[in-house]
């Protein structure tokens, strides 16, 4: 959701069409949260039916905070529209969304981008044997982001929530470099794991089951980031884009569906991660017992592989470790 302002608007058809957006936007928003409602229960249930429940609990935690954020953002996303449309019948125009409102949203974001980005950390942090050399750039580019977050909450409580044009202006493109500050570590991140796990794909090919099973593991983090990283980027170009009086409504419109979708992607597309690793680890359980057997074998530890000259490999074991713990 864009900075609030006093909305460029020059005739009674311009704010027909700010009503439908905010109409049509608010029932895209409850589309998004019961599909999301939908993926977090059921993504609980098959974490907490299936085995090594207590390995899951942090994970179980951050989506539920994942999911939290978002139910804040779309609380909020309710009562800025009924304001919205109360301030419309008592003053008989249309007027901007409140600046709380549109702080709300921004904390929500905030906190959603944020949780992401640390537990895809977290996960390239496990892969790569706890080395904090390795996540350095992505922690930066995490600072970063933050920081800019932090910048957009303080520059609008200065502001009293009511800034002006110039100033509305200045918050948009702080959200739009911490989307595009999100997309970089998300990025980055997903690369280093990519880089760190391929590799084992082919030095198992004597050993199919677990070949096959490190690329399902890769596949599920690459699409999952794909999706987190393609909403931020949406959204931080629309964000970018200044309002004026000839396309207020279209970019209005891209503002408001993009920032709605982000929300739920940074969201969800971690929780679906979640659940379709525990449906694979399941699945190669019961179709692929001898998969477990390769696992635990005494050349794979739970220190990981040694090659001959004695540096320490991943394994297959290290990559569930790194999406689970």
């Amino acid at each position: 959701m864009s900075a609030p302002s006093p909305l460029p608007l020059s005739s009674p058809s311009t704010q027909e069409s700010i009503i439908e957006v905010e109409l049509n936007g608010t029932l895209f928003t409850n589309l998004l949260a019961g599909l999301y409602s939908v993926v977090y229960l059921g993504t609980l249930f098959i974490c907490w039916t299936g085995k090594s429940a207590q390995r899951r609990r942090f994970i179980i935690f951050i989506i539920t905070l994942l999911y939290m954020a978002y139910l804040l953002n779309f609380v909020d996303q309710w009562y800025s529209f009924k304001i919205f449309i109360a301030n419309g019948v008592s003053t008989g125009r249309v007027t901007s969304i409140t600046g709380s409102s549109t702080l709300i949203s921004n904390i929500s974001s905030f906190l959603l981008s944020s949780l992401a980005d640390t537990l895809l950390i977290w996960r390239c942090f496990r892969v790569w044997d706890d080395s904090l050399r390795i996540i350095l750039l992505p922690l930066s580019l995490l600072v970063v982001e933050v920081g800019v977050y932090l910048s957009i909450i303080i520059k609008a409580s200065v502001e009293h929530l009511n800034p002006s044009r110039p100033q509305a202006r200045i918050l948009d493109n702080l959200i739009a470099a911490g989307m595009f500050t999100t997309f970089a570590c998300t990025l980055t991140t997903t690369i280093l794991i990519i880089y760190k796990i391929y590799p084992i794909t082919h030095r198992e090919k004597g050993q199919r089951n677990t070949a096959q099973r490190c690329k399902h593991i890769l596949i599920i983090l690459t699409e999952s980031a794909a999706l987190y990283s393609f909403a931020a980027l949406a959204w931080a170009i629309a964000s970018i884009i200044p309002l004026d009086n000839t396309r207020v409504t279209s970019l209005l419109a891209a503002q408001n569906y993009t920032g709605d979708l982000f929300s739920c992607v940074a969201g969800m597309a971690p929780t679906i991660m979640v659940a379709r690793v525990t449906l694979s680890a399941t699945y190669n359980t019961v179709i692929h017992p001898s998969t477990l057997i390769e696992f635990q074998a005494p050349s794979i530890s739970s220190k990981g592989i040694h090659s001959d000259e004695g540096d320490r490999v991943v394994s297959p074991h290290d990559i569930e470790k790194g999406v689970w713990d």
